[in-house]
């Protein structure tokens, strides 16, 4: 893989978007008023090019491209719609690539550099929720942020699927730009009507590149809305009764529409039943059971599609997306490094087991994802690879409910710390 202009050039000019965009995220917290933590960022940017090359190289070598996404690359100057117009993933992804390569003129290496600068960006963003909990002055809970800090911008699962060219990426910024909003209207902070808008935007495209996955996200952001309004204090009874009767019943309205919608884009059929939810749960199972790191799934289903709601082989599908691949599972070096993420996680999870609550609002939020993520992911587990690439998705909103702490109240930052560091 040759290091083109464009890519160079791609990368110069990701480096002011990062630079602008950290100044607009954190120029009013204690991250960016600190020497110290601006040094972090500062390191943060260079191993994620550091890590994100050799990663690049590495898979460029071993099986000749870096990710099964150059349809979107080698196909997008012969789409003609435009994102409006578009009606499958391919289409959309053709759609935010036809001006990239047609009027900036980018390689495929720069479309890399391009895609894994947003979603270095959606780490930070994911870091900006914690901001809201976290003081970064704070000597005793130094230990803490650098950890929660340095997870989140460069776990391997993100340094990986969520820096490439492709869908995982632009779902992996997508996604952070909802959470982070939805934290501003969950968490009871005030909100602005562009943070509504903002989640409606991202839902709109989450829609035509991961149906399910909208679908997911959709239904926890409600279901955290439902439990807000029934457990918020409202002394006016027309408030109270517009938020606590008026609401489910548009909440199931707009679910039932949704779902529709979404049943008919997974399984594309025009009915809406039983045997389409199904056949599009098999299909989904089917598309990725193969290859080399398969485990063992797509045998099963050959014998019986249906084998997939069978209890056993639910709970038989979560373990293998929570703890796969086992160390009798590795074949090479992307299975080496889902490992390591695997003993990361589970380490993070025991190192701060006994911070972790949930009884804040925007905690059962992350946790409803957590839940209703784990189960729908756990459909597309027969392919190591693929759980890999689906844990990106899952793995922010356990970071965050593992580093979110409500009981940390941030005091004012004076105007000196600004020197500071």
């Amino acid at each position: 893989m040759v290091i083109s202009q464009p890519a160079i050039l791609t990368y110069f000019a990701s480096l002011l978007i990062i630079f602008f965009s950290c100044v607009v995220f954190f120029r009013n917290t204690t991250l960016w008023q600190s020497g110290r933590w601006r040094r972090h960022l500062l390191w943060s940017v260079l191993a994620n090019t550091v890590l994100f090359g050799s990663i690049a190289v590495y898979f460029y070598s071993q099986y000749g491209f870096i990710t099964d996404d150059l349809f979107y690359f080698t196909e997008c100057l012969n789409y003609h719609g435009n994102i409006f117009t578009c009606k499958t993933a391919d289409e959309l992804m053709c759609a935010i690539a036809h001006p990239l390569r047609a009027y900036f003129h980018l390689d495929l290496p720069a479309c890399h550099v391009l895609f894994g600068t947003f979603g270095f960006l959606g780490s930070l963003i994911f870091v900006q929720v914690l901001m809201a909990r976290m003081d970064f002055r704070q000597v005793s809970l130094r230990r803490r942020n650098i950890i929660a800090f340095w997870t989140l911008v460069c776990f391997p699962n993100f340094v990986a699927w969520g820096r490439f060219f492709g869908k995982d990426s632009t779902m992996f910024f997508l996604t952070a730009v909802m959470v982070y909003n939805a934290y501003r209207v969950v968490s009871g902070r005030k909100f602005k009507p562009v943070n509504i808008i903002l989640i409606a935007s991202t839902f709109a495209v989450m829609f035509r590149i991961r149906p399910h996955l909208f679908a997911v996200m959709m239904t926890g952001f409600s279901l955290a809305l439902l439990v807000k309004a029934y457990t918020a204090r409202m002394p006016d009874v027309g408030v109270r009764g517009m938020y606590q009767v008026v609401m489910p019943l548009v909440f199931l309205a707009v679910s039932l529409f949704i779902g529709a919608g979404v049943i008919r884009s997974v399984s594309r059929q025009n009915e809406v039943s039983v045997q389409a939810v199904q056949s599009s749960f098999v299909t989904a199972s089917k598309m990725g059971a193969y290859g080399g790191s398969s485990t063992g799934l797509a045998e099963k289903m050959s014998d019986d599609p249906t084998v997939i709601f069978k209890p056993t082989q639910v709970a038989l599908n979560v373990i293998f997306l929570l703890f796969a691949p086992f160390p009798w599972q590795i074949r090479g070096g992307a299975d080496i490094m889902a490992l390591a993420s695997n003993l990361i996680f589970f380490f993070l999870l025991y190192l701060f087991r006994r911070t972790i609550t949930g009884k804040d609002l925007f905690q059962k939020y992350l946790l409803i994802n957590i839940a209703l993520l784990v189960v729908i992911l756990s459909f597309m587990s027969g392919n190591v690879g693929l759980i890999l690439r689906e844990k990106t998705i899952l793995l922010p909103f356990v970071f965050l409910f593992i580093f979110y702490n409500p009981k940390n109240k941030l005091a004012p930052a004076p105007r000196s710390s600004a020197k500071a560091g």
